[in-house]
């Protein structure tokens, strides 16, 4: 009958509109609880991605120093040389020159493949690189950029940065230090470093070389061997630190947020050291018109009022000081040097103006413009000589964060494990190992 057929056909459209919008709703139920959840997922996979296992090389811009036009390559195996490349800088181009013939081609970059790389420099010295090398060209300077092994790299900065004799404990702890930074520049990219890698082998990287006596290398490989894998972790949000370090505190150790104008990713804090107190005292003369144009180069129309809350002083006794006559620049002895808790110069200020710079980049300044070295740390208090020139006298070599080396050697001689260094100088991180995946 067809009334029949056609009630029949309503009932059976209804029952599938309403099983079709009994399922969009669920639909729509997951969307909303997919929605709600998506956050703290994307939260936990970010923090993961962190934490994740270590990448098993670095990229790293090596020879930074020579800006080679020309190189020749020669691939080491079982002792012998073999395969030799000739790479020459043409403008923002690598020329190859390879085999026997001497065959030769222009390329916009040159990739060496896996192995040991006796890079010979046209000075006669050389250096072998045990990784891959990429190889490009900027205006007629060549730029090797090697992907080396993490540990390797590891072992080789530890010895770089380091002097021959320093004791276990203390190589572990740089080991530890250089480990986390590379990972961190690796993850992070910091804007300091090369674009095309993860760090250079300069000081402000890490120093990466490849000359360091047999013995003291091996030292550092058995320290990095030791440490395998281990890290530090800020604390506060279980990020790999940046950790940094230098060579002697003079007494005190800073904090990276007083020397660095805020920047605090190191997890290191403000300690005194003992073991370096009466260490690596200098002592040097300055001109006022070295000082002059030192202030004249970061003022313009810079203004920093500085921090109340620390210690300040005249720069200078004896002598109220003048204007440089010949730039108007203040003499430093009309600046006002502020402190922090351990003597250490964190800012400069002129008390009639407000301009002001940081310690740590006055020091920087100045020692690019009388000589790198006169002036190794922040660490100064300043007097008028006899002939009228600032007498410069401090303590300690380098920035004063993060691990003291004289001061770990001093705990190592003590004692003192690796851990125990790290704990030291590092109160806001802990030590993980990086390959567990945690």
């Amino acid at each position: 009958m067809p009334g029949t057929r056609t009630a029949g056909a309503r009932r059976t459209f209804c029952q599938s509109a309403a099983v079709f919008m009994a399922l969009i709703w669920s639909l729509t139920l997951i969307g909303v609880w997919a929605a709600s959840e998506k956050p703290a997922w994307a939260a936990s996979r970010k923090s993961h991605d962190l934490a994740g296992t270590a990448p098993d090389t670095v990229r790293v811009l090596l020879f930074s120093k020579r800006r080679p036009t020309s190189v020749t390559l020669a691939k080491e195996k079982e002792g012998e040389s073999a395969g030799k490349v000739r790479l020459t800088a043409v403008g923002n181009s690598v020329s190859v020159t390879q085999g026997s013939r001497g065959s030769q081609e222009t390329r916009r970059r040159f990739q060496s493949g896996q192995g040991s790389w006796r890079v010979n420099f046209e000075s006669g010295e050389s250096a072998l690189v045990d990784g891959s090398l990429e190889v490009t060209a900027a205006r007629g300077v060549l730029r090797l950029v090697g992907t080396l092994a993490l540990e390797d790299y590891v072992a080789r900065t530890a010895a770089s940065e380091t002097l021959p004799g320093t004791p276990d404990a203390a190589l572990q702890a740089q080991a530890v230090v250089a480990r986390t930074y590379a990972l961190s520049a690796h993850r992070q990219q910091r804007q300091r470093h090369p674009p095309d890698a993860d760090l250079c082998d300069l000081a402000h990287c890490q120093v990466l070389s490849f000359d360091a006596a047999p013995e003291h290398l091996a030292a550092a490989r058995r320290a990095a061997q030791a440490t395998a894998g281990e890290v530090l972790r800020l604390k506060a949000s279980g990020k790999l630190g940046a950790p940094l370090f230098h060579a002697s505190c003079g007494g005190a150790t800073s904090l990276a947020s007083d020397v660095f104008d805020g920047r605090d990713d190191t997890g290191s804090a403000a300690v005194r050291d003992p073991g370096c107190t009466s260490s690596d005292t200098w002592s040097t003369e300055v001109s006022d018109a070295d000082v002059a144009a030192v202030l004249r180069s970061v003022w313009g129309g810079n203004s920093s009022r500085g921090d109340a809350s620390a210690r300040s002083e005249p720069a200078a006794s004896g002598q109220s000081g003048a204007e440089s006559p010949e730039n108007g620049a203040p003499a430093l002895d009309r600046l006002q040097l502020i402190r922090d808790a351990g003597g250490r110069v964190i800012h400069i200020r002129h008390p009639e103006s407000g301009r002001g710079l940081s310690g740590e980049a006055f020091v920087r300044r100045l020692g690019a413009r009388i000589g790198y070295g006169r002036i190794p740390s922040a660490m100064f208090w300043v007097r008028r000589g006899a002939s009228g020139k600032l007498i410069l006298q401090g303590r300690g070599k380098g920035h004063g964060v993060g691990l003291c080396q004289r001061g770990a050697s001093e705990m190592a001689a003590s004692g003192s494990n690796y851990r125990q260094i790290l704990q030291r100088y590092f109160p806001g991180a802990e030590g993980e190992n990086n390959n567990d995946g945690g």
